[in-house]
């Protein structure tokens, strides 16, 4: 517990003492109390001069109500960009963007070796998918669905919900009747608030011990029968009950039905790559692994169009000892065959 708690920490060449863990879901926790405290201020206030606004600047206030004003914006926007980096500060590391910086003064423009995008109009173009250089592989992958921007959300609800909250508290105090509309609904909205809170920080926690994902491959873009080298490394700190990797080419198509306009997707090929099962992540050791996959001979290319498309993707999968499963997506190109 001494080691977990320790309130002072040293620099021991590249590392420090202390739990890495517990420092970043206390400062997320602190921003986040922070962020509780500016919104119930806040809206404290507002309800408080919707309803007696005269009183209080007849008792000659106003000082005091701008002093609290101020209190409560700055603690919103403190708390509010506190916890939006401690989130978003999981997803890169020092290291990691240091070794960017050098990689990417060695990357080398291969134009002639990248089809051009007059040739083939209907493929959707690879500049977003090959302008971030690798540590391990050439290509570092960019991931389509990130559990961190859908956090923002959760963010949002939670502020809504304790401002609500806040607002008919401050109403039914004000009625001073115990039994009426306002308070019953008061009541309630302090209970949806406090399981909204359990959510958020349950979400937090989940954020930041789950650690981002990421992909590299040897070369891009990708043709069917080809092999490549993939790279595949998760971070975080938890037991992994099972981590997988695949590879899914996806149609869509876009049709209108009545006055509606619908968009269906349906997967035409999925095929696995990569599994790991029972294994530990500690903090500063993510999990890294390295392998070849194949695109399948008979692959459809990559295709877009304004009705129609079809799209592949690398497919990680995974699941936490005592956190929900979580499925990160990176998109990829599939050109025609070289001979074509």
């Amino acid at each position: 517990m001494a080691h977990l708690f320790r309130l002072w920490q040293k620099k021991r060449g590249s590392r420090r003492t202390g739990s890495k863990l517990v420092g970043g879901v206390s400062e997320a926790l602190f921003f986040a109390a922070l962020l509780l405290i500016g919104t119930v201020s806040l809206t404290a206030l507002i309800t408080s001069q919707i309803l007696a606004p005269e009183s209080n600047i007849a008792e000659g206030s106003m000082l005091s109500l701008v002093l609290w004003g101020i209190f409560g914006g700055a603690f919103v926007l403190i708390g509010g960009g506190g916890v939006a980096y401690s989130v978003l500060h999981v997803a890169a590391s020092a290291e990691r963007r240091s070794v960017l910086v050098k990689k990417a003064a060695e990357i080398e423009l291969l134009t002639d070796s990248v089809p051009q995008h007059k040739l083939y109009p209907t493929i959707p173009r690879d500049a977003n998918l090959t302008n971030s250089p690798g540590v391990k592989l050439a290509f570092r992958l960019p991931i389509s669905y990130s559990p961190t921007w859908m956090f923002l959300p959760v963010i949002a609800l939670w502020i809504a919900s304790i401002g609500a909250a806040s607002m008919f508290s401050v109403w039914a105090i004000d009625s001073r009747q115990l039994f009426s509309f306002v308070t019953f609904v008061a009541i309630a909205l302090v209970v949806a608030a406090t399981a909204l809170t359990y959510c958020f920080v349950r979400s937090l926690i989940h954020q930041i011990i789950l650690g981002p994902t990421t992909l590299e491959v040897s070369e891009h873009p990708l043709y069917p029968g080809g092999r490549y080298q993939l790279h595949i490394s998760q971070a975080g700190h938890s037991t992994i009950k099972w981590l997988q990797l695949r590879i899914v080419c996806e149609e869509q198509a876009t049709f209108q039905q009545g006055t509606n306009v619908r968009t269906e997707t349906q997967t035409i090929c999925s095929q696995p790559i990569f599994r790991k099962d029972d294994f530990r992540i500690n903090p500063g050791m993510p999990f890294e692994h390295q392998c070849e996959f194949r695109v399948p001979d008979e692959a459809m290319h990559s295709f877009k169009s304004e009705s129609n498309g079809v799209n592949w993707k690398l497919v990680v999968r995974g699941s936490a000892a005592g956190w929900p499963e979580f499925e990160r997506t990176f998109p990829i190109i599939v050109y025609p065959c070289r001979n074509n």
